[in-house]
């Protein structure tokens, strides 16, 4: 099914099952619960400010889209493919069953974050493990004890970005990303060689 310029009201995604719909240029709700998407395509579509309550994205697509200022610990993301959107002042995590404190791995192995507008996005305990960031923006943004094993930031603007307690391994840097790093930690390139 294929919505185009909708403005949804909540009462009509509670605990909806959606699968292969295609929304353009739609604007969510303020709480959108119980609802699952699968294998959807979300073009330009706004969830700014939204809060996800036992909401489910598997197989989906984001091109576009604006998902800024959201929490997403109340939500599960496999597979959803991120590229071309904008997802500022965001948080990814998942806390512990029954936990408001306590957190656990989130696994965002299978997502794609290619040429996101992340500034300023948070990711903790994540499971980042071959997900592509290049040429993202990820000012400002923190990485807090993730597991970045051979993920790529090929060309991501990594200016004031913080990887705290993460588990950094094969993970691609450009030159200007590595720079960027470097001098971020407070090193100075030398004009001595």
């Amino acid at each position: 099914m294929k919505y185009k310029n909708k403005i949804w009201e909540e009462t009509e995604l509670k605990g909806g099952e959606f699968n292969s719909d295609h929304f353009i240029s739609c604007r969510f709700p303020v709480l959108l619960k119980f609802a699952s998407f699968t294998s959807c395509r979300f073009e330009n579509c706004d969830f700014t400010g939204a809060l996800f309550d036992a909401t489910s994205f598997a197989d989906s697509f984001f091109p576009g889209s604006k998902l800024s200022y959201l929490d997403f610990a109340l939500t599960s993301l496999v597979n959803c493919n991120f590229d071309v959107s904008v997802i500022e002042s965001s948080i990814f995590h998942h806390y512990k069953s029954g936990d408001t404190i306590k957190r656990e791995r989130f696994d965002l192995s299978g997502s794609s974050f290619i040429k996101t507008n992340l500034v300023g996005t948070v990711f903790v305990k994540c499971d980042l493990t071959g997900v592509n960031f290049g040429m993202s923006d990820l000012r400002k943004a923190a990485f807090d004890s993730c597991k970045l094993k051979t993920t790529d930031f090929t060309g991501a603007n990594i200016e004031r970005t913080t990887f705290g307690d993460s588990i950094i391994e094969g993970t691609i840097l450009s030159v200007d990303g590595f720079l960027q790093y470097g001098t971020g930690k407070g090193f100075v390139i030398s004009s001595v060689q």
